[in-house]
């Protein structure tokens, strides 16, 4: 891909991280401590009623958002941008809209799992999605040439199968606990408080978060060579978000042991799970920084070969991963 295509794509991941994905995953995270507890304390009830609840509540949201991506243009205007990206911008995000309701799909369906310790399904969804992703992609952008517009399209796909995985899963499986055993019309307008009371606190500490990334990258496409900039800058904030995976799984497993010891009255476990997982944090942000040290050289050449842009990268790359070795364990304790 050329220099306008990575930042145009940069930047409308970037506006749409800031105002819907990181939205979701904060919201989605109200889920967690309700539903860990409640299955430590065997109210399956609960668990349903929460899941079905946090859905409705993402899907709400996802609407409001979408109309925003839908009139993104002047408002990349407004701040500045050259108006190369923004064409490539406005079309890649439009198309991002499938994308963020399977999101909102996707996130409750991940935590109602992940509660009951089932997570092979979870992989095995994400497997299958990822080894589909690649035909997929190629036939939007290539087959059918529509380039951003196909790239988009393929991820909104990737997320779709994955939901389409485990919802084949909880369907036919005798494992998991189904999402409609214990609701009633009743239930989905009640309770809303516990879930709301976690979920608002959740979403401004992962805007917070996330959005620090996604200003430094509106703020390179003020500077000189913005294309350049901001395409290099995307792919930084890309390979953090691929390293953030690690401890953010970890620390999703450390929040289901958490509160199923807490919903079992078993603090001293609690407090000894978490401690492990901390330690487990520091080893991710190590690994992270030597893993970044080595290929900084050669990890830019997987998304583009303009000399400027792989000067960039080669450069920041190694400082993002030093900042990994606070990051990573940070984050285990917010998850959990």
């Amino acid at each position: 891909m050329g220099k306008i295509e990575l930042a145009g794509g940069s930047l409308a991941l970037g506006f749409a991280n800031i105002t819907g994905l990181s939205v979701m995953k904060g919201l989605a995270m109200g889920m967690d401590p309700i539903c860990g507890q409640a299955y430590g304390a065997k109210r399956w009830s609960v668990i349903s009623q929460t899941y079905l609840r946090t859905m409705c509540l993402l899907l709400l949201v996802a609407l409001p958002i979408s109309l925003l991506w839908l009139n993104v243009e002047p408002i990349f205007r407004r701040l500045g941008q050259d108006p190369d990206i923004i064409n490539v911008a406005k079309v890649y995000i439009v198309f991002c809209i499938p994308e963020l309701i399977a999101q909102a799909v996707l996130h409750p369906m991940r935590s109602f799992l992940r509660t009951q310790g089932l997570t092979t399904p979870l992989t095995i969804s994400a497997v299958g999605a990822v080894i589909l992703h690649a035909p997929i992609n190629y036939f939007f952008a290539m087959y059918l040439k529509l380039g951003v517009k196909g790239v988009a399209l393929a991820i909104a796909c990737n997320t779709i199968n994955m939901n389409i995985g485990l919802l084949v899963y909880v369907a036919v499986s005798k494992k998991p606990l189904k999402p409609w055993h214990g609701i009633t019309t009743s239930s989905i307008f009640q309770g809303w408080r516990p879930l709301l009371s976690l979920a608002l606190p959740s979403v401004i500490s992962v805007c917070l978060e996330w959005w620090w990334y996604e200003i430094m990258l509106f703020l390179c496409g003020l500077l000189t060579n913005p294309k350049a900039n901001v395409a290099a800058t995307g792919i930084l904030i890309q390979t953090a978000g691929l390293i953030y995976s690690f401890p953010f799984s970890l620390g999703c497993s450390l929040s289901t042991r958490v509160g199923h010891a807490l919903g079992a009255g078993q603090p001293t476990r609690a407090q000894w799970t978490a401690i492990i997982g901390i330690i487990l944090g520091f080893a991710c942000g190590l690994m992270a920084t030597v893993f970044t040290f080595v290929f900084s050289s050669v990890w830019g050449r997987m998304y583009t070969d303009e000399p400027q842009i792989l000067d960039l990268i080669s450069t920041g790359l190694p400082l993002l991963g030093l900042c990994e070795i606070g990051n990573s364990p940070k984050r285990l304790p917010a998850e959990s």
